[in-house]
C-alpha cells in the first residue's frame, strides 16, 4: 500500500472526443467520479499529471476535472501507452513517487496499456477502481481483469486516500473531513447527463 507522500495521479484521456461514444449517464459518472476523486485528494498535495490523447482532435481534458486539479501538468500524448511516447513517458518519469495510481479512460484500452507499459519499466502501479470506466460492462471487466493479472493494484479512491493519510494526526486531516463528509452525504442519482460535445474518434 502507498504511504505518506508515496503516490503519484495519472488522469488518463478524460476528454469529450472520447466521452462523446458513451451513454449520457455513464459519461457524467465518468466525469464526476475522476473530478471527485481528485477533489477528495487534493489537499494531500500528490503530484499529478493529465494525459490527453491526441487533443487537436479529442479535445482537451474535461473541465470538471481539470478544474478538480488546477495544479496539474497537462501533457499530450500519441499513443495509447503513454510509456511508447517520449514526452508522456517523461512526464511520468517526473513525477518521481513509489507507486503511479492510474484513473480515466478506457480501462481497456490507454489505462491498461499504459499501466502495463509501467510494470514492463518496473514502476509498482495501482488504478482507482471506481474512477476508471469503459464504454461497455464487458471492456470495463476484462480491462479491469487484465490490469490486475498484470500486476496493477487495485484501490478505491478512499483506500488511498486513507492509506495516504495513515491516521488523524496527518496536516491535511482537517481539510479532507469535510470533503468526505460531503462525498458520503451527497446522493448518486444518476440524472443530469452532461454534454460532452466533440468528435468521437473511436480511440481511448
Amino acid at each position: 500500500m502507498p504511504g505518506r507522500a508515496g503516490a503519484g495521479l495519472v488522469v488518463i484521456d478524460v476528454q469529450p472526443g472520447l466521452l462523446k461514444a458513451y451513454p449520457p449517464r455513464r459519461a457524467r459518472r465518468v466525469v464526476e467520479s475522476a473530478a471527485g476523486a481528485l477533489d477528495l485528494l487534493a489537499p494531500l498535495g500528490l503530484p499529478t499529471l493529465i494525459l490527453e490523447l491526441d487533443p487537436d482532435r479529442l479535445g482537451p481534458t474535461h473541465g470538471r476535472v481539470l478544474g478538480a486539479a488546477p495544479g496539474a501538468r497537462v501533457v499530450a500524448k500519441a499513443r495509447y501507452d503513454a510509456t511508447a511516447d517520449p514526452e508522456s513517458f517523461q512526464a511520468l518519469e517526473d513525477l518521481d513517487r513509489p507507486w503511479l495510481v492510474l484513473l480515466g479512460v478506457e480501462t481497456h484500452v490507454c489505462v491498461l496499456q499504459t499501466a502495463v507499459g509501467l510494470l514492463g519499466r518496473g514502476r509498482t502501479v495501482a488504478f482507482l477502481d471506481d474512477a476508471v470506466f469503459s464504454r461497455t460492462p464487458r471492456d470495463q471487466r476484462v480491462g479491469r481483469e487484465l490490469l490486475v493479472r498484470a500486476g496493477a493494484v487495485p484501490l478505491t479512491t478512499e483506500v488511498l486516500l486513507f492509506a495516504l493519510l495513515g491516521g488523524r494526526d496527518h496536516p491535511a486531516f482537517s481539510q479532507v473531513l469535510p470533503r468526505l463528509k460531503a462525498r458520503v452525504s451527497r446522493p448518486d442519482d444518476g440524472e443530469a447527463p452532461i454534454d460532452p460535445g466533440g468528435p468521437y474518434d473511436g480511440e481511448g
